[in-house]
């Protein structure tokens, strides 16, 4: 199992919103994490990141349990 805590996929500003960048930064590190052996990966984001979920559950993640961070709900993410 791998933990890509601290990986944020933050939102983009103006001209790059919605190229594809957090797609392919996806990609790559479930290459990586592929290449080094690891069959589970985890990941999260809030409630109010709505893009992010969609593209973690467009990827295979699926939803596994949700906590509370500060004032956050947080929404956390496993794919096998």
């Amino acid at each position: 199992m791998i933990a890509c805590k601290f990986v944020f996929v933050n939102q983009l500003i103006g001209n790059i919103l919605r190229q594809g960048f957090g797609q392919q930064i996806l990609r790559e590190l479930e290459t990586r994490a592929g290449a080094r052996g690891y069959t589970t990966l985890h990941l999260h984001t809030s409630m109010v990141q709505i893009v992010e979920q969609k593209l973690y559950e467009k990827h295979g993640y699926h939803e596994v349990g949700r906590e509370m961070y500060q004032q956050f709900e947080i929404i956390l993410y496993e794919k096998a």
